[in-house]
């Protein structure tokens, strides 16, 4: 919870956002859970089931695909946080084109008595995450509500990603990849609301000096916060951890695990990265947070020629 003037802003996150424990906790963020279903039955992501859960019935050839909450389940986060003393709510979701999500808390928006504000990404995984990140950043050191939405809105314009998919066949299932199936390994990227080639490699070493590559030609003239996330792929996640913290533009180093609202299009065996231009020339600390502190996340990120994030008033 925020104080901004004379509220109390609680901000609103969803599980696809990949937000892991920590910083949640440390942020103070409430989420809403994603619905995961498994041989058709479904389980609240985070809640019902945990990573290794997950991951036993994927690789154990369960059929499995991702559903955005309900209204009735937002509008219970939305509630908790008014009864914990919130008297306005930045809620930030998943892209309104990937997800249902946002419609859900529209919603759910109507049905409460105080102001909330709704901010569609337009992007998914933990570059969502990010923007939820830099929103509370951005009241943590007093700035007003128009101000973390302003910067929620650049973080999605100006993040980029790169990664390989674990299987890339889910991919292909979920219709959001333009990526033939290959032998080779695929270095791809999530643009708006596709996954789209950035160049084929070799073999999984060239795949990761590739995606270094990416960043750090992405922004050189910023200093990056980067996020390098996996499924089930810790020594490849490891490689591209020690890679990106060589680069001259890295200011931060983060880790993450792939968790079941990615990883059910993305598969084991995912590796890749999110990152983003910070807000002021910091001095760069390469910062190295373990694999713990970060929970589900998911390499996706946004076009930066893309139309800005949409804010609604509810």
């Amino acid at each position: 919870m925020y104080r901004v003037d004379d509220s109390s802003v609680a901000v609103v996150a969803d599980s696809n956002a990949m937000l892991p424990r920590e910083l949640v906790d440390r942020l103070g963020v409430a989420v809403v859970p994603m619905r995961i279903v498994i041989d058709g039955d479904v389980a609240r992501e985070g809640v019902d089931i945990d990573d290794g859960q997950f991951f036993d019935r994927l690789e154990r050839g369960a059929t499995i695909t991702t559903a955005a909450p309900s209204p009735a389940e937002v509008l219970d986060v939305y509630q908790t946080v008014i009864t914990d003393g919130a008297t306005s709510i930045l809620s930030i979701h998943v892209g309104s084109a990937l997800s249902a999500t946002l419609d859900s808390a529209r919603i759910a928006s109507r049905r409460v008595d105080v102001s909330v504000e709704l901010v569609d990404t337009h992007t998914a995984s933990f570059a969502a995450g990010c923007c939820v990140w830099g929103a509370c950043e951005t009241l943590e050191s007093g700035g007003s509500v128009d101000s973390a939405i302003a910067e929620a809105q650049r973080i999605s314009v100006e993040i980029g990603n790169t990664f390989v998919a674990g299987v890339p066949e889910l991919l292909e299932r979920s219709g959001r990849s333009d990526v033939a199936s290959s032998t080779s390994v695929q270095v791809v990227g999530l643009v708006a609301d596709a996954v789209m080639l950035q160049r084929p490699a070799t073999d999984l070493d060239d795949a990761i000096e590739t995606m270094a590559g990416y960043i750090a030609d992405y922004r050189p003239d910023r200093w990056l916060r980067v996020a390098v996330g996996d499924a089930q792929a810790n020594e490849a996640a490891e490689a591209l951890e020690h890679a990106v913290a060589r680069l001259g533009n890295v200011a931060e180093v983060v880790r993450y695990s792939v968790g079941p609202s990615v990883a059910a299009h993305t598969g084991t065996g995912t590796v890749g990265a999110v990152f983003y231009p910070l807000p002021e020339d910091p001095t760069p600390t390469h910062t190295y947070t373990t694999e713990q502190t970060f929970e589900p996340a998911g390499f996706e990120g946004a076009d930066r020629r893309r139309a800005p994030v949409e804010s609604d008033r509810a």
